[in-house]
């Protein structure tokens, strides 16, 4: 079912999708916690603000609109007309009481409109799917001969990415991912090691002192390795 088909199924002239895995789903576009998308009889409208304006032209599916800081709900009150529907299960209290006082529509609370489509899988994300089991196997394989009695899971994690990206680490533990998407992995001796997913090569920094890497290492590791610092 098109997205079309649906706002006319549930007497909708417009729907505002707020919940970041349907924003995802709808355009494609991988910061969906910081947009918004707007389904209309025309089409879908993905809006989001100027941090993400490459990234949107890159990803985005469907057309993009870049918003200012105080623009959203002008750009809201230009698409959302008639009946609105939106995500009563994501979209907050207050943020509804704004819209509605902002915006002159009849608001109509939806449940799992976007959910729906979902369930219906097409070729492309039936191939990811494929894709990702097989990877996962891969890894499993990987590990599996190092799962033995007393082998901890955090120990199983990181003898993972040591397994696909020998480290020359001592005693690596714990496991964080930056702003950037490296993967980092601090030893509890001197050392910390940037990985690229991408490439399977890694940066080495040295001479750190003593990190500790268990329930604080994602905010020691990003306070004091990464540049920008967190």
């Amino acid at each position: 079912m098109k997205p079309e088909e649906l706002l006319q199924q549930h007497d909708l002239d417009a729907l505002l999708v707020t919940t970041p895995e349907n924003v995802r789903y709808l355009s494609g576009f991988s910061a969906p916690q910081d947009a918004r998308v707007i389904l209309t009889q025309e089409g879908a409208l993905l809006l989001t603000d100027g941090r993400y304006t490459v990234q949107a032209r890159e990803e985005s599916r469907i057309p993009y609109q870049i918003l200012g800081r105080h623009e959203l709900l002008e750009a809201l009150k230009t698409h959302l007309k008639g009946r609105v529907g939106f995500e009563a299960a994501h979209l907050p209290y207050a943020a509804y009481e704004r819209y509605k006082t902002a915006i002159p529509a009849e608001w109509v609370p939806t449940h799992g409109l976007i959910e729906t489509l979902r369930l219906r899988k097409t070729p492309e994300e039936i191939e990811k799917i494929r894709a990702a089991a097989a990877l996962a196997d891969q890894a499993f394989e990987h590990i599996l001969p190092q799962i033995q009695p007393g082998v901890r899971e955090i120990d199983s994690d990181t003898l993972t990415l040591g397994v696909q990206v020998p480290l020359p680490a001592s005693t690596p533990k714990g496991v964080s991912i930056d702003f950037y998407g490296k993967v980092w992995v601090v030893d509890m001796g001197k050392s910390a090691f940037r990985v690229d997913p991408d490439t399977l090569t890694f940066d080495v920094f040295d001479q750190l002192v003593g990190p500790y890497t268990y329930s604080d290492m994602t905010g020691w590791g990003l306070s004091n390795v990464t540049f920008p610092p967190g």
